[in-house]
């Protein structure tokens, strides 16, 4: 696999990354994705969100 001018993001302890859809401690950015777009939450927000969705 060939990964060019990848932007990594990763999450401090105890949070996750999210943007509204999809979670995770680190996240690649797709070429059409932001940064802007993320947002740290709490692991336990995380953890909420995701329970109710299911």
């Amino acid at each position: 696999m060939i990964i060019e001018n990848a932007t990594i993001l990763k999450a401090e302890e105890n949070m996750t990354l999210t943007n509204g859809e999809t979670f995770g401690k680190v996240v690649y950015l797709g070429k059409n994705d932001s940064a802007d777009n993320w947002h740290e939450i709490t692991d336990e927000e995380a953890q909420a969100l995701q329970e109710t969705e299911e």
